[in-house]
């Protein structure tokens, strides 16, 4: 299984066409066009299932999921909007098995306190019962960073992920390179799209079930990503 998340920093009308590059089986998509604008755009991504969720009504701007239909996608029961682009996702595989996906864009406006990892936080808190009962993985933006912990704040980045380590979650990133939180050696946003200001906030965790089968760990290149998006692409594959 092969799971990429790639924030493509607005106007994917006119990148779509770079993810036929991502070699992926589940796609996460941050900062993505709506699929009726990309269609008013004449665009059209074939033979995939494209879901797209956003926190307002602009359809310029929200979180798209694509599959190419390897696997079924559909919104979990218990999916609480609230928590607008922490978005649970049933994934069913061979054999009936299932497992749950969070695609995740930390971005709530509407609730500016806990806007970006206050968002992650919440939802996992919500949805802690089906964390700890079912295989999960949680990928995406996560706007966030041990380096920006506050020590006043109970819902820092190091908060959230100790609470998912205590549903027996993990950080496939960290888990792989044998990195320290805080610590991380390759960026996946260069802000402003300078070399200069490298920070790493795109993340996949998962469950133990499949930290034990993850295969590789890749984040994509400065120079061959940074005319597209300040954010780099990172891959995550596991042996099925």
């Amino acid at each position: 299984m092969k799971l990429v998340t790639w924030n493509c920093n607005m106007r994917f009308r006119e990148k779509y066409q770079l993810i036929d590059y991502l070699e992926y089986d589940i796609l996460v998509i941050p900062e993505s066009e709506s699929p009726e604008l990309l269609e008013k755009k004449k665009v059209q991504l074939l033979n995939i299932d494209h879901q797209w969720f956003s926190c307002n009504r602009k359809q310029h701007k929200g979180l798209s999921i694509i599959n190419t239909n390897k696997y079924r996608l559909s919104l979990a029961e218990f999916y609480n909007p609230d928590f607008k682009l922490v978005i649970p996702m049933k994934v069913e595989r061979l054999k009936k098995e299932y497992f749950y996906l969070y695609a995740i864009w930390a971005n709530n406006p509407s609730d500016s306190h806990y806007r970006y990892i206050g968002q992650i936080w919440k939802a996992i808190i919500q949805y802690r019962q089906y964390l700890e009962s079912y295989p999960s993985i949680l990928i995406g933006d996560f706007n966030s960073n041990k380096i920006w912990d506050k020590p006043w704040r109970n819902w820092n980045h190091t908060d959230t992920t100790k609470i998912l380590e205590d549903c027996s979650i993990y950080s496939c990133y960290h888990a792989f390179f044998q990195e320290k939180q805080g610590e991380e050696s390759q960026p996946t946003l260069f802000m402003y799209r300078k070399r200069e200001k490298p920070y790493h906030i795109d993340y996949c965790y998962a469950s133990k079930h499949f930290i034990d089968k993850l295969i590789k760990v890749e984040v994509g290149k400065y120079n061959e990503w940074i005319s597209t998006s300040d954010h780099m692409p990172v891959f995550f594959h596991f042996s099925d």
